[in-house]
């Protein structure tokens, strides 16, 4: 097992030409890997502020101690998860930024599909799943820099995959899933290749944003929503709202539709399938 203790800066670069939206971007993105740190978006939310900060970055650990999730939730990181932040910057911000991390998670599942076979999904808004069952999170932060931080927009995607079951902890290795269970016998996950493609498609979703390439949105995502016909219970705005997932809007909001056929839109929130 190639675990993240192999990190190694130069492979991931070697690995990010296949992935990286063009040349320019593969060979400008600035790859960091510390031995570990409390939170890879917490730290890069920091470095951002410094002006001469290169751009695009990502920040990796090998070990994070203290990872965050949505909605205040921690984030485990062990030998066997991937714990990377990508921090990409914008001159201002992009109309279509409302969108990135559904985006994020369209690249991450193409990517992995391509190159690992069937049975990736996204559970709106930021989970990836394998085979019902999650293999991994992400978490956007956007910061705007003053002019003495050198101004722009800063956008942050913290990913959290799971490759092996190495340092997950027992209590969520009934519910979460990793790549190697995928992999056939004798087979270990390259790392070092999965940071590659995990950054590569960050990149991929912010240049996407960038140029305003998001009016097929809606059918990328259709291809692969975990919770598209299933009964939702979502939070959202300190309120509860039940339906059926209908996929989602031009803007990435989820559709529910209620017993009596009406719409909800939910922007922000969370969902979580209905027990029955």
């Amino acid at each position: 097992m190639n675990g993240n203790l192999y990190l190694n800066e130069r492979s991931i670069a070697e690995h990010l030409e296949k992935f990286a939206p063009d040349t320019l971007a593969a060979i400008s993105t600035n790859i960091v890997v510390e031995d570990s740190l409390p939170s890879t978006n917490t730290v890069l939310s920091q470095l951002a502020k410094d002006p001469s900060l290169k751009f695009p970055i990502a920040l990796l650990a090998r070990n994070q101690t203290d990872g965050m999730g949505r909605l205040g939730r921690k984030w485990h990181g062990g030998t066997g998860v991937l714990c990377v932040s990508v921090g990409v910057l914008f001159d201002s911000v992009p109309e279509g930024l409302d969108t990135f991390t559904l985006l994020c998670g369209l690249e991450i599942c193409s990517v992995l599909s391509e190159n690992f076979g069937s049975g990736f999904s996204i559970k709106w808004p930021n989970d990836i799943y394998l085979n019902s069952r999650k293999l991994s999170g992400m978490l956007a932060n956007l910061m705007a820099r003053a002019p003495l931080q050198g101004g722009g927009y800063v956008a942050i995607m913290g990913v959290g995959l799971n490759c092996s079951r190495d340092g997950v902890p027992d209590e969520i290795k009934g519910i979460s899933a990793d790549l190697s269970e995928i992999l056939p016998d004798g087979e270990s996950i390259d790392m070092n290749l999965v940071a590659a493609m995990v950054i590569g498609a960050v990149e991929c979703a912010a240049r996407s944003v960038e140029i305003g390439d998001v009016k097929n949105l809606r059918e990328r995502f259709a291809k692969y929503d975990f919770l598209y016909g299933r009964d939702v219970e979502a939070l959202s705005g300190g309120r509860i709202v039940c339906g059926k997932a209908c996929g989602i809007g031009s803007r990435g909001e989820l559709i529910l539709k209620a017993s009596d056929e009406s719409e909800n839109r939910i922007a922000f929130g969370d969902a979580t399938l209905l027990k029955k």
